[in-house]
């Protein structure tokens, strides 16, 4: 007997959408992004962002979206992932450790909050100068990755 795994993806553009009594930010649209700005300072980036969007396996070629809470800590221009949440899985919730806030830039590696060491993710944040909104790019052990936009979060608690 042969099985075949088949994707279904929705991609809703530029605008938040309610699932579930959840706001879900799924803006995929890549000029809407922050520019970076390394001599920027003041970003605040502490607080829970709900975040959605979508990104692909290179391996497969298959597409995948997520969506959650991502919530920040920052100690003067260093700051860090507490935690991670998700909307429709039961995925590995993710952390990482604190590193230089470079601008409105903040490079991470993030792990499992549980210690396993199979899986790290390389995630680029570009925040808005306000600090409410962000833009990923992220690329992880499992294949999976996203250019700038594949993922957007907004500010939802200081």
């Amino acid at each position: 007997m042969s099985y075949r795994r088949f994707t279904f993806s929705v991609v809703v553009t530029g605008v938040a959408v309610a699932v579930g009594g959840l706001t879900c930010v799924n803006m995929v649209n890549v000029e809407s992004c922050p520019e970076e700005a390394e001599d920027a300072t003041g970003v605040n980036v502490a607080g829970v962002f709900r975040y959605s969007g979508q990104g692909l396996n290179a391996g497969t070629g298959g597409t995948f979206e997520l969506s959650g809470t991502i919530s920040f800590e920052q100690e003067e221009n260093r700051a860090r992932v507490v935690d991670t949440t998700y909307d429709f899985s039961g995925l590995r919730r993710l952390e990482s450790e604190f590193a230089e806030l470079r601008g409105n830039r903040l490079n991470l590696a993030l792990s499992p909050r549980n210690g396993d060491a199979d899986y790290q993710a390389a995630v680029k944040f570009v925040f808005s100068l306000d600090g409410d909104e962000f833009c990923v790019e992220f690329m992880d052990t499992n294949n999976d990755q996203g250019g700038l936009g594949s993922f957007r979060g907004v500010r939802q608690e200081p």
